[in-house]
């Protein structure tokens, strides 16, 4: 299973501040979203778009906070109804303003649905949904077949536009709901998303199926230099 550093497996409360400076009304919800969007996931993130006018036409007003690149094929056709609603800010660096970013959020949507796509891939941003401890919303294919839901995250059977502001919609008017996904969001990525527990089950399962020996002392000595090494640099 996938992990992710100690300095983004937090809880962040929401950054007022930043929003007032990003010109967003503290009463409108936040979908924060981040990546790049290229040939082989613009449809989906598409729907994400679609998903975020829907909900604005339906008055419940949303915006989508964007960071990484974009295909220009698919920053050219971004609907017009959407861009009054969306703030794209770009590249980031991952652990220095990535937390801080990712605090705006209210919601974090991964848009998709089962199949040759997404059943055997595993999106690096999952992890770091979980570990903000926000309600996340996604489809039930790879991590979220695995997940409870409405305890865990929101599972769709496929999140695409409609579905994806339906659930949002509920999330935003149901106050029990909203804290038990946030309540049980940041239980998940600790149980699941560290690398120390990672490590294990990949050791084990090599030491299970391979001769691969157990590691002498000198050569934990080194992993774990390497491992204090690579944290203090706050490198990704």
């Amino acid at each position: 299973m996938a992990g992710r550093q100690r300095c983004i497996l937090s809880s962040p409360p929401p950054h007022p501040n930043l929003r007032h400076k990003l010109g967003i009304p503290l009463n409108h919800t936040v979908i924060f979203c981040h990546g790049n969007v290229h040939t082989a996931n613009a449809v989906e993130v598409g729907e994400l778009y679609r998903a975020v006018e829907l909900l604005n036409r339906s008055g419940t007003p949303t915006w989508l906070v964007r960071t990484g690149r974009d295909s220009a094929a698919f920053a050219a056709n971004i609907p017009a109804s959407v861009r009054p609603h969306l703030i794209e800010i770009g590249f980031v660096k991952r652990t220095k303003d990535l937390p801080t970013l990712m605090s705006l959020a209210d919601i974090f949507v991964q848009p998709g649905r089962a199949g040759a796509f997404n059943d055997f891939r595993f999106p690096s941003k999952l992890p770091e949904f979980f570990a903000i401890s926000r309600p996340v919303v996604l489809p039930a294919t790879n991590l979220g077949s695995a997940l409870q839901h409405r305890r865990d995250a929101y599972v769709l059977p496929e999140a695409n536009a409609e579905t994806i502001a339906d659930a949002i919609s509920e999330i935003t008017t149901d106050s029990a709901l909203r804290d038990a996904l946030t309540n049980g969001a940041l239980p998940f990525a600790a149980q699941k998303f560290s690398w120390p527990r990672s490590a294990e089950q990949v050791l084990s399962f090599f030491h299970q199926h391979t001769s691969l020996g157990h590691p002498t002392e000198s050569d934990m000595v080194a992993a774990q230099t390497v491992s204090a090494a690579f944290a203090s640099s706050g490198a990704d």
